[in-house]
Formats: C-alpha cells, sequence, structure tokens
C-alpha cells in the first residue's frame, strides 16, 4: 500500500506553454512514476487541451482535478461589473477587469447572486469526464479594503463565496466531489467554515515557504506578511507557522488535507532549488500527522532539471521508509547547511556556481538569472531571455521572458515604450497566461508569445 492517497502533479497555469507532445510526455510519464493525480486549470488552456487531458489521464489511470479561478470564470458568465470589485481604500476598484488575480467584495450583494448564477452555468457545461473540480479564490494578496471589509480577515471575505459554490453544487451537480485551497493570507480557520466540511479535499500551499529547511524549523524572514491578514508573533517564521497551520486545519478538518509544494515555482525559472533532502523531512512529517499526500508543482518545459528529484519524491511517496535511504550529494548539503542564507538558489552574487555544476548551459542560465536579479538593467535582461531563448528546448522560456520583462519593468525601471502595440499590450497583463488565453484558438499563442517577448527585449531601454 502506497504510503499517501494523492501523489500528484499540479500544471497550475502552465497548460498553454506546452504543445501538444509535451502536454502527452507529461502525463505519460506520470504513470511510469506511480502518480495518480493531476491537477490543471480550467481558466488557462482548457478550451484548447481540455479533450487532450482527459484521454490521456484515462488512460495513464490518473485522478483528473480540474480547477477553476473561480472569480475570473464565474463572473465572465454574468458579464463582469468594476462595482462587484474588492476595494481599494478610497472605494475605487481594485480590479476593472476579470483575470487571475480578479477578487469581489463580499458586501455586494449583487456579485454574490452574479458569482451564483456562473457557477451554475459552469457546473453544467463541464463535460462527463469531469468528476472532481478545485475552487480557487483570485491570486495574490488584493483583498477589498472597502469600510466593511477592511476588517475581516482575507479568509471571511472569501468564505462567503466558497459556501455559495457549495450550496449551488450540491443542488445542481451533487454527483461532483469538490475541494478548495488554504492559500497567502487565507492560512488562518474562518469562523465559520461550511465548504470545507462539506469538501472531500483542501489542498494547503506552502507558498513561499523557505526552500532549504522542513516545515517546522525557524528562519526568520521578512515573509510572515505574506501569511496573515491579522497580527503575528515577531520570531515566528514561514517555516514554522506553515506546519503550525497544517496541523491545526488537518485537526478541525482530518482526513481532508494534501498539500501543494511549489517545486518547479513559476519565478525559479527552471533552476532546481537541490532541497530533496528538505522535502523529504517533509513527507515524513506529512505522513506521521496524517496528511493525505502530496501534488508538486511541475510542468514539461524544464522538466529535465527536476526529473531524478521528481523520481525520488514520487517513490517516497509510494514508500516512505525510501525517504531514508536518500543521501545528498556535496552542492545540496552546502545549500540546507545553514551558511548561504539565500531565499532561492543562485540569488547569492557570492555563491561559487561553476563549483558545483557541470553543465555548462544550465551554469550560465544560473549566472544570467542571478546577474539579473542583483542589477535588473536592460543588459542583464538581453542577456538572460536571449540565453533562454537559445536553448528553449531546456528551459519554460515563455514564462522566463515575460517574467524578466515585468521584473524588470517594476524593480530595474526598463522602459518598453518602443516596443510593439502588441507586445506593450502583452505586457499590461499582470500575468502571462491571462494574456496567452486572448490569443486566438486558430494561431499557436507559443509563437506568438515568443515574438512578442523578443519584441519587448530587443526595444527594451533602461529608464530614468
Amino acid at each position: 500500500m502506497s504510503a499517501f492517497r494523492i501523489r500528484g502533479l499540479n500544471l497550475v497555469e502552465s497548460t498553454l506553454r506546452h504543445d501538444e507532445h509535451q502536454l502527452r510526455r507529461f502525463i505519460r510519464r506520470m504513470k511510469d512514476l506511480h502518480l495518480n493525480t493531476l491537477m490543471s486549470y480550467y481558466d488557462y488552456g482548457w478550451n484548447r487541451y481540455g479533450q487532450l487531458i482527459l484521454d490521456e489521464t484515462s488512460q495513464a489511470g490518473v485522478e483528473l482535478c480540474l480547477a477553476v479561478f473561480a472569480p475570473r470564470t464565474f463572473f465572465s458568465y454574468a458579464g463582469w461589473n468594476p462595482q462587484w470589485s474588492a476595494k481599494n481604500s478610497d472605494g475605487s476598484p481594485k480590479f476593472h477587469k476579470l483575470e487571475c488575480e480578479t477578487k469581489p467584495c463580499c458586501f455586494e450583494p449583487e456579485a454574490i447572486e452574479a458569482y451564483k448564477f456562473g457557477v451554475k452555468r459552469w457546473l453544467a457545461e463541464l463535460p462527463t469526464g469531469i468528476k472532481h473540480v478545485h475552487i480557487r479564490s483570485g491570486d495574490g494578496i488584493q483583498f477589498c479594503e472597502c469600510p466593511r471589509c477592511k476588517n475581516l480577515p482575507a479568509q471571511e471575505q472569501w468564505q462567503p463565496f466558497l459556501n455559495a459554490f457549495a450550496e449551488t453544487l450540491f443542488e445542481t451537480r451533487p454527483e461532483l466531489s469538490f475541494e478548495v485551497d488554504v492559500y497567502v493570507k487565507r492560512y488562518q480557520l474562518p469562523e465559520r467554515f461550511t465548504a470545507q466540511q462539506r469538501a472531500s479535499r483542501i489542498m494547503f500551499d506552502t507558498f513561499g515557504r523557505q526552500p532549504f529547511i522542513p516545515l517546522g524549523k525557524n528562519w526568520n524572514t521578512d515573509m510572515m506578511s505574506l501569511y496573515v491578514s491579522e497580527p503575528y508573533s515577531n520570531d515566528i517564521s514561514p517555516n514554522e507557522y506553515l506546519l503550525h497551520s497544517l496541523c491545526e486545519w488537518h485537526a478541525k478538518v482530518p482526513n481532508k488535507i494534501y498539500v501543494h509544494e511549489n517545486l518547479m515555482g513559476q519565478g525559479l525559472l527552471s533552476i532546481n532549488q537541490h532541497n530533496t533532502s528538505v522535502l523529504l523531512e517533509d513527507l515524513k512529517t506529512y505522513h506521521n500527522i496524517g496528511i493525505l499526500g502530496v501534488a508538486y508543482e511541475a510542468y514539461e518545459p524544464g522538466f529535465e532539471h527536476f526529473t531524478k528529484q521528481i523520481s525520488i519524491l514520487a517513490r517516497a511517496m509510494n514508500d516512505i521508509k525510501f525517504a531514508d535511504e536518500y543521501i545528498p550529494d556535496e552542492l545540496e548539503r552546502e545549500l540546507i547547511g545553514g551558511r548561504w542564507r539565500m531565499s532561492m538558489f543562485c540569488r547569492d552574487i557570492n555563491f561559487p556556481i561553476d563549483k558545483y555544476i557541470d553543465d555548462p548551459i544550465v551554469a550560465q542560465h544560473i549566472k544570467n538569472y542571478r546577474d539579473f536579479l542583483d542589477n535588473p538593467n536592460t543588459k542583464h535582461l538581453r542577456q538572460l531571455v536571449e540565453f533562454v531563448f537559445a536553448n528553449d528546448e531546456r528551459f519554460d522560456s515563455l514564462f522566463a521572458g515575460f517574467h524578466s520583462c515585468d521584473y524588470a519593468r517594476v524593480v530595474g525601471n526598463v522602459d518598453f515604450s518602443n516596443a510593439s502595440e502588441h507586445a506593450r499590450f502583452m505586457l499590461s497583463h499582470r500575468k502571462l497566461w491571462d494574456f496567452i488565453e486572448t490569443i486566438p484558438q486558430n494561431d499557436d499563442p507559443r509563437r506568438i508569445t515568443r515574438e512578442l517577448i523578443l519584441d519587448a527585449v530587443s526595444n527594451a531601454k533602461d529608464g530614468r
């Protein structure tokens, strides 16, 4: 018997960054790894790849969990009204359009009704092959600051919409099972968590955790404001807080919790963190607590750099005793030893990359990203993006390009005003996947996105 009921991968919003061959290879590999759960997103790529995903998961014996950014999709059926949006402190809407991060105000009665209308329409249109769905809030931490919401913790602002979804599902599609998430600003238990009690599963996301120490261990950072919207102790670190919250949720809603670990996290740009022993320690902790399992964030672009790590983690999820057999290499021992206080591998400009990384392409990519993060100017932007596109088959180049442009604009003050109108339209989106979803079905989203990123980079100039 496997150590965990849920042994999975989560494609997050990456589907349209794959071609058909990559997506098939990704899912078929899961059977060889004895993984049994895949999460894919309705909002991003389902119209193009939904049938392929249904066919491949069925053939591989993998359970498909179809996730949805609920505000973005459900409000689209009713026609979005910015009056329903989460508000700034001056009363203006935070969101004027439906996108990944869109959040509503829970004190707008019409918003609740429009949301329910969208839930009914969406549930009615789901393919018969869908048996399990996952409901998410808008991404990010921009919750409502209107006079009535500003004193409500983030989890209480979202709870009425979760409860409305659960009520509507049981009225109209009771044969479906569903799950919800526990994520940034919403790690504390809501006062009334009806939806969570009715859900079949709850996904606990360890986003932002320190990657080089196990959960429960102290490594103080300044990131605690990412996790809670209420006062917290100054001496607690994210990894301690996350394990405490995980145990609290498991105690309140037992036998429903599984973990989402951001293994190939988007902002890592395909760079492995070399922390397998830490993740194996986490698996032992989850097993001892009674957590259902783990779904690791992963996608085919850049997968080669995580192949061995995911194979080891998959083996331990099937047989937890294997976690004690793993011996970390010299690089991993260096990273987890506490000498380098990096939030991610490659962040410290002084780390001796050439001492540990033999692959010249990987080493150069790490150096390029390190230099860019240290000084996100036009020179380093071009160096990073042109290199990943020159080695496109090895990296998640589309996200690397978009993310680097966005980071250079915000942090490095790089100016893209000379780029084409279409490239500037792409960069006006908060998330790459919101842009890619606008590309017509008969066009190639990967080709178009690549061309626009290169357009933006070639026309970039240092700002003031």
